[in-house]
Formats: C-alpha cells, sequence, structure tokens
C-alpha cells in the first residue's frame, strides 16, 4: 500500500461518520479561523444536533469531540487540533 492510498484510507475512514462530516462543514463554514472545542461544540449542537440540554449531554458531547471525532480529524489530516489549547483550525 503506498502512502497516498494509506492517507486516502485515513481520510475516507474519518469522514465515514456523519458527526465529524457536520465538524468539518461547520469548521469549513466558520468565519473565524480557529474554534475552541466549546464553541465548535456550540456551532454543532446548533445545526440540529440530537443532543439534550442537560449538562450530563454536553459533557458527552465535549469528550467525543475532544476524545474521538478531532483526533480522527486531526490525524487524517483534515483539521489541526491543539489538545493544549482545545482549539481546532479547517
Amino acid at each position: 500500500m503506498s502512502a497516498d492510498a494509506h492517507t486516502m484510507d485515513e481520510v475516507l475512514a474519518a469522514l465515514a461518520d456523519s458527526r465529524r462530516r457536520l465538524i468539518v462543514r461547520t469548521l469549513r463554514d466558520s468565519d473565524d479561523d480557529v474554534l475552541t472545542v466549546d464553541e465548535l461544540e456550540g456551532k454543532i449542537t446548533s445545526k440540529g444536533e440530537a443532543v439534550e440540554n442537560t449538562m450530563g449531554d454536553q459533557e458527552r458531547v465535549d469528550v467525543d469531540l475532544y476524545h474521538v471525532h478531532l483526533p480522527k480529524l486531526a490525524e487524517a489530516g483534515l483539521v489541526a487540533f491543539d489538545t493544549r489549547n482545545r482549539e481546532v483550525r479547517y
């Protein structure tokens, strides 16, 4: 497998998830160059993401973004994710 094929596989795997596609669209369409995880969470939940407004559900979305979705997108080279500052760049 060539390096290009591996990269394409990573990109396709990252975009296979509907929430990750929503994250990429949200970042692409944002007027800001950089969003914090909290700002990104607010933008995706306002776009109809099915999440209740309870603290537990908001925390779950935050944890999923921080530990699952953003690292997967960063690994595929689709976003830059600074875990120290909790900032994301498309």
